[in-house]
């Protein structure tokens, strides 16, 4: 989960939950909206995914990072460029 700097972190139990704190715009761009059983859901574009994943590659380790990229390629909409 995503949440601004200083933001008070959920307590969810279950499911486990691990927080990413950012700032500015790189806390908001690359957001869409999809409604899931009626209600709005945010989430990160897949560009904006993979990137994050870089982004704490030390934090989620280079094996999070490569399957990240593997999907991300394996999308129909990625064209190689």
């Amino acid at each position: 989960m995503a949440l601004e700097k200083g933001a008070e972190t959920p307590r969810l139990d279950p499911p486990p939950l691990t927080v990413y704190r950012s700032s500015g715009d790189s806390l908001v761009a690359g957001i869409e909206a999809h409604e899931v059983h009626g209600v709005t859901v945010r989430v990160y574009r897949p560009a904006k995914t993979l990137a994050d994943c870089f982004k704490f590659r030390n934090k989620t380790g280079m094996g999070v990072v490569l399957e990240a990229l593997k999907r991300y390629r394996a999308r129909s909409s990625f064209n190689g460029n």
